[in-house]
C-alpha cells in the first residue's frame, strides 16, 4: 500500500510541475498583449523554506499546479504582493507574511531573492529588476527527472 501511495503521490506531482510553464496572469483582459505587462518571480533555488506569492494587489492568488505561486503577470504599475513563507522556530512551523511593493515597467521582470535566517521568522529580501534585454528562465520539475526551465515571454 505504501508503494501505491508514493507511486500515485509521484505520478501527480511530477505531472503537474509543468502546469504553469507562464506567469499566472493576475489581470482581467486575458487577450492584454505580452508586450504591456511586467512579471514578478520568486528566485526559489536553494530554498530551504515554502515561500509562493499569497495576494497581488489583495487579490488572492491560489491557482492550482507547480510554479503558479512563484510568477504572476501584472499590468504596469504600481502593485504590492503578499508573500507568505513557512519557517520553523524552535521546532514548531508557522506561517508568516511579507509584503513587497513595487513600481513596475512593461516587458520588465523583476525578481525578488528572500532570505530567513535559521531559527529566526524574519524575512528579508532584495528585488532585482533585470536588464530589458535578459531573459528570465523559471525552473520547475527535479533535477534529473522532469526539470525543465520556462521563458518569461513578451511577445
Amino acid at each position: 500500500m505504501k508503494k501505491l501511495t508514493t507511486l500515485l503521490f509521484l505520478t501527480v506531482f511530477l505531472s503537474g510541475c509543468a502546469m504553469h510553464s507562464e506567469p499566472y496572469i493576475m489581470y482581467t483582459e486575458k487577450s492584454h498583449p505580452l508586450s504591456d505587462t511586467s512579471v514578478f518571480a520568486i528566485d526559489i533555488k536553494g530554498m530551504p523554506y515554502v515561500v509562493s506569492i499569497d495576494t497581488v494587489d489583495g487579490k488572492l492568488h491560489r491557482p492550482a499546479g507547480a510554479g503558479s505561486g512563484w510568477w504572476v503577470r501584472v499590468l504596469p504599475g504600481v502593485h504590492t504582493f503578499q508573500l507568505k513563507y513557512n519557517v520553523k522556530v524552535n521546532g514548531e512551523s508557522s506561517y508568516n507574511y511579507y509584503v513587497v511593493k513595487l513600481k513596475m515597467a512593461p516587458k520588465r521582470v523583476y525578481l525578488a531573492t528572500l532570505m530567513v535566517k535559521p531559527g529566526e521568522d524574519e524575512l528579508s529580501y532584495t528585488v532585482k529588476e533585470l536588464p530589458k534585454d535578459e531573459v528570465y528562465k523559471m525552473g520547475l520539475g527535479l533535477e534529473g527527472v522532469n526539470y525543465q526551465e520556462f521563458p518569461a515571454k513578451f511577445e
